[in-house]
């Protein structure tokens, strides 16, 4: 309800501050006395257009201030949340008028006059001899109807098959646009998993390759290398045989010794081990350098073909097998999208059908409860003398 409005330099008003309290007011005076500017000064809080020649003489500012206390059932709060208005009970409408400019401000919140005005259209009615706004106005008839039927579940089933129906929609014509997009590229996909179900790259499979070609290209002087040490190790004068005749050595002392030299037997003995352990690595390093003399050729022609892929595919052939399992998945959503889409198209078709029946629910519900106001509104014009109406 209206519970005050404070009125500044508005014409013929310098100061008037008028509350109001529950129940009927009645605001009577001659003609002349001001009631309609009032009227004026409460339609500019309420957003009506700025009329400038309301500014009264004694200062270059006109102010209407209107504060409303709506219950809080009323509509009007949702308005506000959605338009970022902070309130807290009171909804304060203040408009100012100075130098040909218009300011609207709800709960001290600068504000579109559209806003204002729609905001003010929810809070208060004002109707006239030749005029009944509210009435009037078939917007605000479904409004007015649903309010006497009292059928909100009707209202909230409606709308959620409603957000229901548009989100299926939506859900559906994305995937079948992506279905279209996908299936376009078909035969390239299905040609470049066959390439990559062919060609099997690893991961950092190119690094591999490229160290095992560095040992190939220097496959002699390793096996000079490996020969030399193994002469070293294993020869007539290696050693080995050179550890093993200071250990005979020492261990025909040992008792005479004691164990003056029991570490150092021990110590050789170990070296000897140690050193055939070494010798057992070096023959089967050279094993392997014996194995396939063109593995070399086998090295490069891979190394090209993962190459020529990766270039193919814009990624570095280290990571040609993420690529390969991307494409995998790719090509498996597009056998799988054909079920996907019935069931998204069986799903949008049961959410309309679900829509177009709680609709048919709430019309039903809103033509019994017209014909219930309908012969409300007739029972009372009889006693106003507007039988005709």
């Amino acid at each position: 309800m209206l519970t005050l409005l404070a009125v500044r330099n508005v014409v013929l008003i310098k100061t008037l501050d008028l509350e109001f309290q529950s129940g009927l007011t009645v605001l009577t005076g001659e003609t002349g006395a001001g009631k309609s500017i009032l009227l004026d000064a409460l339609g500019l809080a309420l957003g009506s257009r700025a009329n400038f020649g309301l500014i009264g003489a004694e200062a270059p500012t006109a102010e209407v201030t209107a504060i409303f206390t709506p219950d809080q059932q009323h509509p009007i709060w949702s308005i506000l949340d959605d338009n970022g208005i902070d309130s807290d009970g009171e909804i304060i409408m203040r408009r100012r008028l100075r130098d040909g400019k218009s300011t609207a401000l709800i709960n001290d919140t600068p504000v579109s006059l559209g806003i204002m005005r729609q905001v003010g259209d929810l809070l208060i009615e004002i109707q006239g001899q030749f005029e009944g706004r509210g009435l009037l106005d078939q917007a605000t008839h479904r409004q007015l109807l649903d309010q006497f039927a009292h059928h909100d579940h009707l209202l909230a089933d409606c709308a959620k098959h409603w957000d229901s129906w548009i989100s299926a929609q939506k859900t559906f014509h994305a995937a079948a646009a992506s279905r279209k997009e996908t299936e376009e590229n078909a035969e390239w996909l299905k040609q470049s998993v066959a390439e990559l179900d062919q060609l099997t790259p690893e991961a950092n499979e190119e690094t591999r390759l490229m160290e095992e070609r560095d040992m190939l290209s220097n496959i002699t002087r390793i096996a000079e290398a490996l020969n030399t040490a193994d002469g070293l190790i294993d020869g007539e004068n290696g050693a080995i045989n050179q550890i093993a005749q200071a250990s005979r050595a020492i261990t025909r002392i040992t008792d005479v010794s004691g164990t003056l030299t029991a570490d150092l037997e021990q110590a050789l003995q170990r070296a000897e081990a140690e050193l055939s352990e070494v010798e057992h690595a070096l023959s089967a390093t050279q094993a392997n350098l014996e194995g396939d003399p063109n593995r070399i050729v086998l090295v490069d022609d891979r190394l090209h073909a993962l190459r020529q892929l990766a270039r193919k595919h814009g990624v570095e052939a280290d990571h040609l097998h993420q690529t390969h399992d991307h494409l995998h998945q790719q090509l498996a959503e597009l056998e799988d999208t054909a079920g996907d889409i019935t069931k998204l198209a069986s799903a949008m078709a049961e959410a309309e059908a679900d829509y177009h029946q709680s609709r048919a629910a709430l019309s039903q519900s809103r033509q019994d409860a017209a014909s219930k106001l309908d012969a409300l509104i007739m029972a009372e014009l009889p006693p106003l003398k507007l039988e005709q109406a």
